[in-house]
């Protein structure tokens, strides 16, 4: 009797999700689950319709135990690589997706979503090792931005020169992407920083010329 029920509260939780209901097919999904906790069927669509709502950890739960329930499954792998994906753990998405191309290599949309998690665990990893530089970058330039408004014009110049000649550098290590957060944030500190510049060399050529006079 629990299985037909349970079943039937699945498909109205099916036409829920596909009607763009995901509050109502999640709440039929989790009525259909206290009948049948380990139905993989059933974690694998809560943990679609918890993603949709936007519970990317509780949606990552439940692709994770649909696994444990049922590790041949490959869609039970991609929902575990979506929900990963989602909270930003784009190397471990990248597993979830290759288990699940594993079990069923023809699948095109495996596929394409492991190439998108590989490029987004490649930029993860990129920035992660860039972000103390900018970091750092960011701290020369409050200094440097002190030294100005102290009047140190000349040392403030040579400060930011330094950290032009460092930001250069930077940037071209950083793969030419367009959409890449982080050479945008570098390229606008970088823009920002020659502005100081060359203020603080004008201030400084004011200064020297007061002095003459």
């Amino acid at each position: 009797m629990s299985t037909s029920e349970a079943e039937n509260l699945r498909m109205q939780g099916n036409t829920a999700i596909q009607k763009g209901d995901a509050s109502t097919a999640a709440t039929l999904y989790t009525e259909a689950l206290q009948l049948e906790p380990d139905n993989h069927l059933l974690l694998s669509n809560r943990s679609l319709a918890l993603l949709r709502l936007g519970k990317d950890e509780e949606a990552c739960a439940d692709a994770r135990r649909c696994v444990c329930v049922c590790p041949e499954w490959p869609k039970g792998h991609s929902r575990l690589g979506a929900a990963l994906y989602s909270l930003g753990k784009h190397a471990e998405a990248v597993k979830a997706y290759e288990a699940a191309l594993a079990l069923s290599p023809d699948d095109t949309g495996v596929k394409a979503a492991l190439e998108d998690a590989k490029q987004a665990a490649a930029r993860s990893s990129i920035e992660a090792q860039l972000r103390p530089a900018v970091l750092d970058f960011a701290a020369r330039k409050q200094a440097a931005s002190a030294l100005l408004s102290a009047g140190k014009f000349a040392e403030a110049a040579k400060e930011y020169e330094g950290a032009l000649r460092a930001m250069d550098e930077l940037l071209g290590k950083l793969p030419e992407r367009d959409a890449n957060p982080m050479r945008d944030a570098i390229g606008k500190l970088r823009e920002q920083m020659y502005k100081e510049l060359v203020a603080a060399k004008s201030r400084k050529g004011t200064q020297t010329d007061t002095s003459k006079a």
